[in-house]
């Protein structure tokens, strides 16, 4: 058990490190299209997982995207985003939940979150909550 958690920590700890570096890339005007970017990559890190005979049965995409996603700021372009994984991941796993992922309920904000997650129509499965 302790081998596997090492295992999907690792994944998870380089699975936010190169979302990072996908956001910078973008930001230098090498990636015109970040929606199609994180689709894509998205896509290619569940392909990998699947060929290693990973059983995934959540995916959250984001991390704590109350104000902002990979630096768009806007429910529109966040829609697109959330969209755009949330794609990916009933592409290559199907029957996997997708995850979003927001901070701090005790500034009253969740209401309008699901708000505008329902306004927007973005595809999620699973309204995710920590609480420092």
């Amino acid at each position: 058990m302790y081998k596997k958690q090492m295992t999907l920590q690792r994944i998870t700890s380089y699975l936010l490190l190169a979302a990072s570096a996908l956001v910078f890339i973008y930001s230098l005007g090498i990636m015109t299209d970040l929606y199609d970017a994180l689709y894509l990559y998205t896509l290619d890190c569940l392909r990998q997982l699947k060929d290693a005979g990973v059983d995934v049965a959540m995916v959250q995409i984001g991390n704590e995207i109350n104000g902002a996603m990979c630096g768009e700021k806007q429910w529109p372009g966040m829609r697109k985003l959330i969209n755009a994984g949330s794609r990916a991941v009933r592409e290559v796993y199907p029957e996997a939940r997708v995850a979003l992922h927001f901070a701090n309920p005790e500034k009253g904000a969740y209401a309008t979150y699901a708000k505008k997650l329902d306004y927007y129509q973005v595809d999620y499965d699973v309204f995710a909550s920590s609480y420092y």
